[in-house]
């Protein structure tokens, strides 16, 4: 038969070993919310510190830790020519998909606009792909609508939703 004593120390040591694998199981969900699943994932990467960050306006741009390549994307240029990412290698590239339909593409594309006006050159590059269809026209007219002054031309996706 149980004592008093020793009915508590059980009960204290069930509430200390429920806590620790609480402790536990929360760092784990944290590490998962805030780096991600991957466990091969560099965790400097995630969360960012301020210095990744750049913000215009209230629209705040993420920049790598370690650059990552997507080279075989293709998309037609400005004048529809088939066009692949890969021939901007050597610059910094702003990726942005997006598409008229689509409110917080709306939104932020007049911050990408003064991004470009900012920091573009011969480094930094600012690659609009419209996922629209077809993408050249309503594009274009969305474009002059927010009046984006410095996006060179429109980049229609070529490569389908797939």
């Amino acid at each position: 038969m149980l004592n008093i004593c020793t009915v508590s120390k059980l009960l204290q040591i069930s509430i200390v070993a429920v806590s620790l694998t609480a402790v536990v199981a929360l760092g784990f969900f944290a590490r998962y919310v805030f780096v991600g699943a991957d466990p091969e994932s560099d965790s400097r990467d995630s969360p960012p510190t301020s210095a990744q960050i750049f913000e215009l306006d209230g629209q705040k741009f993420k920049r790598w830790a370690v650059p990552r390549e997507v080279p075989g994307l293709k998309f037609s240029d400005p004048i529809g020519r088939p066009s692949l990412l890969g021939g901007f290698r050597g610059r910094v590239i702003l990726l942005n998909l997006w598409a008229t339909w689509c409110p917080r593409c709306r939104e932020g594309m007049p911050a990408v606009d003064r991004l470009n006006a900012h920091v573009a050159g011969d480094q930094f590059t600012v690659v609009t792909l419209a996922l629209d269809s077809p993408a050249k026209a309503k594009a274009e007219a969305f474009l002059r609508q927010i009046k984006a002054t410095t996006l060179r031309g429109v980049h229609a996706y070529s490569g389908g939703w797939a």
